[in-house]
Formats: C-alpha cells, structure tokens, sequence
C-alpha cells in the first residue's frame, strides 16, 4: 500500500498566509477515485477572548453533505504555533 499526498493552500499560494483549518480528503481507488471521508483539523486563535492558550479540534465526516464528528480537542499555551 502507498499513501500519497498533496498539500496546498490558496491562501498561501497568493502570499496571504495560511488559514485557520485544514481539511483533507482521503480517497481509494486506482483509476475512479472514491471520497472515503474528510478530516478537518480547526485551530482557533483564542486571544480575542481574553485566554492565554489556542484551541484546536480534530472532526470527520463521511461524506461533504454530513456533519461534522468531534474527534478530539484540546489547547496549546500560547506561542508554541509552528
């Protein structure tokens, strides 16, 4: 099995800088590509609410039209982005 990747970002690609989410898509198939779910990892800048750590939250959803299920969540103290 090889997994293959690619990564870009419009935002970034114009010079604008990154965003706050990033979703990929996994699919299967060889030839007729299948979407086999999203994961989406969303981090929120929490400074403007007066708090000294960031939030992040992983979710999945099957399908675009679906809702999105929280996987995980947590906080990172404030200036250790990378």
């Amino acid at each position: 099995m090889k997994l293959y990747a690619e990564v870009s970002s419009d935002r970034a690609s114009k010079g604008q800088g990154g965003n706050e989410y990033i979703i990929i898509d996994f699919t299967v198939g060889n030839i007729a590509r299948e979407k086999i779910g999203q994961v989406e990892l969303y981090y929120s800048d929490d400074a403007k609410h007066g708090v000294n750590t960031d939030e992040w939250i992983l979710q999945y959803r099957p399908t675009e039209n679906d809702e999105w299920t929280m996987i995980a969540q947590g906080n990172v103290p404030r200036g250790n982005k990378q």
